[in-house]
């Protein structure tokens, strides 16, 4: 079977599969505490499995007694949508509620503005009480949504991933401002977000509880009636479970190339400001390690929601004292909707006739966000997740082979596929996955990535049919479109891509459903001499990451009804190829995040798991994954598995050049598309 292009296959029935991790994310919204997911997506820095703490604050005021869409009252519509959601909670979601306005009757008595209470408190084992006070959730008084969001802020705590849901039908009738305090909550961290549901909502309403998500780092939702309310609470729950995670060790770059931050091989964390300012650009400086090594180096963001309107961009620069050495941009800029943005360079990569790139031994690079093109940036802080590999020189270079075969279109059957297991969010908590046929689900606005691990010789093709949209999802939708993307990346996490046989990107409509193709080129060691990214991508053996996302038209946010569509598909991926062309490695392998790349038959069932004795106490911050992940291990002697824990106690430390002219160019990122440099 040879790998299909966009096919457009009229309206038929959806499978009702439901992800695992939609499960998860749902049942944490019937909590009700925690949502966050947003124009700007929340980045959490706490570890890769830890779903963070979530409080749902609940409207409680006299309105609520007033009809929604369905005829059925607002408070009726929230009982039902929260009944529903709290049963599908995973049993390790920790999640609590809080209700305002419901025990004080009018404005003008003592404490009104005040009317707030945790009726259930943050947990995993209350689900009898989250369902006893969902059923007392009764209309009473007044909506004081400043304090009660203050209170809730207070209820998750000050540490690790927080999110808060705050369901609400009207204005804020009491000081203090609730957009204010959204903002003032937001700066306690980008770990912390609130998310907004509006039940049936007029015009004035909807813009206040919009600027309280903006100001939170979170999403709005529109709800008319118990259904809709259902769909936004699961879809918000979603998000704010498994919200971006940028895995790595803490660290803060330089302001300049002259005060760059010292950093080493592994993944480090750091926060980049808002384009066009001097926080959104971050320097660091790396020493060799080994004479004529290859240095991958790159930085990954959440991509930006919200359409043509929003726009995001990224760059790492290079420099050998002041010999520039390569700039690489996020391969997404200017085509579309991206679940993540990335941007990679390697060092010499395909500069290897550049002495000062090939042999210096400190190389210095910055990591910058600039606007590609729109009309609004995002002005938020975002985590940004750096990666450093260090890769030594094959003695055997001159043998292997110089550039890679056509990679293979074969596919597996689709037919008879298995369930597909919870895809993570992040590269840090990726599920493993071996070839086959899957089922699967997904909701705009959300993002899932897969491991598979490749070897040297191989390649990896990975298709996925959508199922056509059916006529509930069709009103659902409405006039909605859906971007569809498919990408595969590599180790040093640029996207490996074979021309001409990928199709990453579709549009899922009522008339058309796409099928989408990712297919990686032969993993071939003299490929990082290639001109061509998709190839050069793939000169390296490891973990590569398949990352599905859906999102509106060109990315935009997908709100109300239409956020809670469940979309299923058949996901089938192969693994091609025999291990062969192996690198000689003159000195260690390099390590991905705590473990080593050089690999052994990933077929071979006998190559075990990384003995936990190996893995760093915080490896699920500070390295990939290990659960169902085959470790690479060292062929040649000598080999050493770095533990994960050595990263924990690296001193970060800045210091000046000897001689400022050696410097590369302060505060000069390469220059975007139209030739002017956005950052001056």
């Amino acid at each position: 079977m040879r790998l299909p292009h966009v096919l457009a296959r009229r309206t038929a029935s959806i499978a009702t599969t439901v992800l695992g991790g939609a499960l998860i994310a749902s049942t944490a919204l019937a909590t009700g505490a925690s949502a966050v997911s947003s124009s700007a997506p929340a980045l959490a820095s706490a570890d890769a499995d830890d779903t963070g703490r979530m409080m749902l604050v609940l409207d409680s005021s006299g309105s609520m007694k007033e009809k929604a869409g369905d005829g059925a009252t607002k408070i009726e519509a929230a009982r039902t949508a929260l009944e529903s959601v709290v049963d599908k909670l995973s049993d390790s979601q920790d999640v609590g509620m809080r209700v305002f306005g419901a025990t004080v009757f009018s404005r003008n008595d003592k404490g009104a503005c005040t009317d707030t209470q945790k009726v259930v408190d943050p947990g995993t084992d209350n689900r009898d009480a989250l369902r006893a006070a969902i059923s007392a959730y009764k209309p009473y008084g007044e909506t004081p949504i400043g304090t009660a969001l203050l209170e809730a802020a207070r209820d998750l705590g000050d540490e690790g991933r927080r999110s808060i849901v705050l369901v609400s039908d009207g204005e804020s009738t009491c000081a203090p401002d609730p957009c204010k305090v959204a903002a003032r909550i937001s700066k306690q961290g980008i770990d912390l977000t609130v998310d907004v549901v509006g039940l049936s909502v007029d015009a004035k309403t909807r813009k206040q509880l919009r600027c309280i998500a903006e100001a939170g780092n979170g999403r709005y939702y529109d709800a008319e009636d118990a259904g809709e309310l259902s769909g936004a609470l699961d879809t918000a729950a979603v998000r704010a479970a498994r919200p971006w995670t940028a895995i790595g060790t803490p660290i803060t770059g330089g302001p300049d190339a002259a005060n760059a931050t010292t950093i080493t091989t592994g993944d480090w964390r750091d926060v980049l400001g808002p384009q066009h300012t001097v926080p959104g650009q971050r320097w660091f400086r790396f020493t060799r390690t080994i004479p004529g090594s290859t240095v991958r180096v790159s930085a990954a963001i959440a991509g930006p929601t919200g359409g043509y309107e929003v726009d995001d961009g990224l760059y790492v620069e290079t420099f050998v004292g002041s010999e520039d050495c390569g700039t690489g941009a996020d391969s997404q800029a200017g085509t579309g909707y991206q679940p993540i943005l990335v941007a990679t360079e390697a060092v010499p990569g395909n500069r290897d006739y550049n002495d000062e790139c090939k042999d210096g031994s400190e190389i210095t690079f910055n990591v910058t966000r600039g606007k590609q093109s729109g009309d609004v940036s995002r002005r938020t802080e975002e985590l940004v997740e750096i990666r450093i590999i260090e890769e030594p020189p094959a003695a055997n270079a001159a043998s292997l082979p110089a550039s890679a075969p056509k990679a293979s279109e074969d596919v597996p059957s689709m037919s008879d596929p298995t369930p597909l297991p919870t895809g993570g969010v992040s590269f840090g908590d990726a599920a493993p996955l071996d070839p086959g046929a899957f089922r699967g689900s997904i909701v705009p606005g959300e993002t899932q990535i897969f491991r598979i691990d490749l070897d040297w010789g191989q390649s990896l093709s990975s298709v996925i049919q959508f199922d056509p949209i059916t006529d509930t999802q069709k009103q659902a939708l409405g006039d909605v479109d859906l971007n569809t993307t498919l990408w595969t990346f590599s180790p040093g996490r640029a996207i490996a891509r074979a021309p001409f046989v990928s199709d990453s990107r579709g549009r899922l409509t009522d008339f058309s459903s796409p099928e989408l193709a990712a297919v990686t080129p032969v993993v071939t060691y003299n490929e990082r001499r290639s001109t061509a990214d998709g190839n050069a991508a793939a000169s390296i053996a490891g973990p590569y990451y398949l990352v599905l996302g859906v999102a509106g038209e060109n990315g935009g946010t997908v709100e109300g009804a239409a956020a809670g569509v469940e979309l299923g598909f058949t996901l089938g991926l192969a693994r091609n190829g025999e291990r062969k062309g192996v690198p000689e490695y003159d000195g260690e392998a390099p390590q991905f995040g705590g473990e080593t790349s050089e690999t052994v038959d990933p077929g071979d069932d006998d190559s075990g798991e990384a003995d936990a004795s190996d893995t760093s106490a915080s490896s699920a911050t500070d390295s990939d994954d290990g659960a169902g992940w085959l470790p690479f291990a060292l062929a040649g002697a000598g080999a050493v598995l770095v533990l994960g824990g050595v990263a924990a106690l690296l001193v970060v430390r800045r210091r000046r050049r000897q001689s400022a002219e050696q410097a590369p160019p302060a505060y000069q990122p390469w220059e975007g598309p139209g030739g002017a440099s956005p950052y001056q």
